[in-house]
C-alpha cells in the first residue's frame, strides 16, 4: 500500500460549505483539525480547484487556512493537469498523492488521466486521519517542518527567476555538512531509507542499522535549515571504497545540487590509497535520477548493476559557492 505524502483538496462544498464566487462559503469545522494534524504527520497539502485565485485565496485567509497549503494552483484549467503540476514541483509521485473533492465527476475524470491517485470525496473528510494511507510510522522534527521547507523552496523559485543564475546561487549561503551517524539521528535516517525513491541506491534495503560506518548529511541555506537531508552506509575493502546505502531526500532535486553532496561525500572518505568507489545498486522504476546522476559523476554500471567509479577519472569540482564542513578529520573516519 501506498502512503500518501501529499493531498490535495478542492475548494468550494470540500473545505468550506458553499461558493466562494457566490460570497456565501462556511468553513466545515472538521478542517482546521484536519489540517493541524496533516502538517504534524508530514503529510503536504495543496489545492486543485476551478475559479478565481485571488477571490480564493482571500477566502483560505479570512479562514487563517492559507499557510497550510504549497504550490495552490487555483485557475480555470482541468483538475488533473493542476494535480500533475504540483506533482511536478513536489517531486512526490501520483502514487503518494491523494484527491479530495465533492464532484464525483471531477474525481473520475481525474483518476482516468491520473490512474495511481487516491480519490476521496468530500463528505469522508472525518475518516481521512484514520486511514492507514493517511498514517506514518515516524514523526521527526523534519516531518513536522516539511511544509516549512516547501514555503522556503516557493521563496526560492520566486527569487531565482528574479535573478542572474550564478548571481543567485552564490547568494544562497549553501552549506554541506557531513557527520557520523548518531543514536538519535536514526528515526529520520529510517524515514528517508523508507520514504526516498528517486534518490535511493536500494530503496528495499533497511541497511540503515548495520553495524558498518553510516554518515548523515546536513543542508542549510538562506531560506531554511533542513537538517538531515541524506545518509550513507560505507566500509572500506582494500583500495575501494564501497557504498552500501546511499539515500537523498528528493527535496534537493529542485536545489540541482544532487551531485554536489555526493561529491562532497566521496571526495572526503577517499584516502591516499583509494582507488575505486562501488556502490551497490538495486535498480527500480523510480531511482532513474539516481542512475543519471551517477553517469554524470563518472560511474559506471557493471554487469551486477553496481555503479563503480576510479577516483582518476572523478574530475567534477564543487562549486565555490557551496561550503562544506567535516566534523571529524580523515583518520577519524577510516578506523
Amino acid at each position: 500500500m501506498s502512503k500518501v505524502k501529499c493531498i490535495i483538496f478542492d475548494l468550494d462544498n470540500t473545505l468550506w460549505n458553499g461558493v466562494v464566487l457566490e460570497g456565501n462559503t462556511v468553513l466545515k469545522p472538521e478542517v482546521l483539525p484536519l489540517l493541524k494534524e496533516l502538517d504534524r504527520r508530514g503529510i503536504l497539502m495543496s489545492i486543485s480547484s476551478k475559479g478565481d485565485r485571488e477571490t480564493s485565496m482571500k477566502e483560505l485567509s479570512k479562514y487563517g487556512i492559507e499557510q497550510y497549503f504549497i504550490f495552490p494552483m487555483i485557475s480555470w484549467q482541468e483538475k488533473w493537469r493542476s494535480i500533475d503540476q504540483i506533482s511536478q514541483y513536489t517531486h512526490i509521485s501520483i502514487e503518494n498523492i491523494a484527491f479530495v473533492d465533492d464532484s464525483i465527476y471531477e474525481l473520475q475524470e481525474v483518476h482516468s488521466y491520473l490512474p495511481q491517485i487516491t480519490c476521496v470525496t468530500a463528505d469522508k473528510l472525518d475518516m481521512i486521519l484514520d486511514n492507514q494511507k493517511f498514517c506514518v510510522d515516524i514523526i521527526t522534527q523534519e516531518t513536522q517542518n516539511r511544509r516549512r521547507y516547501f514555503i522556503s523552496e516557493m521563496n526560492y523559485l520566486r527569487d531565482m527567476k528574479l535573478m542572474e543564475q550564478h548571481k543567485f546561487l552564490k547568494s544562497l549561503n549553501m552549506s554541506f555538512c557531513y557527520r557520523k551517524m548518531k543514536g538519535d539521528d536514526l528515526p529520520r535516517v529510517s524515514e528517508l531509507a523508507n520514504r526516498t525513491k528517486k534518490l535511493n541506491t536500494n530503496h528495499e534495503c533497511k541497511s540503515y542499522r548495520t553495524k558498518k560506518k553510516s554518515v548523515v548529511f546536513e543542508y542549510a541555506d538562506v531560506y531554511f535549515q533542513h537538517g538531515i537531508v541524506g545518509f550513507a552506509n560505507y566500509y572500506y575493502e582494500k583500495y575501494d571504497i564501497i557504498i552500501d546505502l546511499l539515500s537523498i531526500s528528493c527535496r534537493l532535486l529542485s536545489r540541482e545540487i544532487v551531485k554536489d553532496i555526493i561529491c562532497g561525500f566521496i571526495h572526503y572518505m577517499k584516502t591516499d590509497t583509494t582507488m575505486r568507489v562501488i556502490i551497490r545498486f538495486r535498480e527500480n522504476e523510480y531511482n532513474v535520477k539516481m542512475r543519471f546522476t551517477l553517469k554524470a559523476l563518472g560511474f559506471a554500471k557493471q554487469l551486477n548493476g553496481n555503479y563503480v567509479a576510479d577516483m582518476e577519472c572523478m574530475a567534477y569540482i564543487i562549486p565555490e559557492y557551496i561550503q562544506c564542513e567535516y566534523q571529524k578529520d580523515r583518520g577519524d573516519w577510516k578506523e
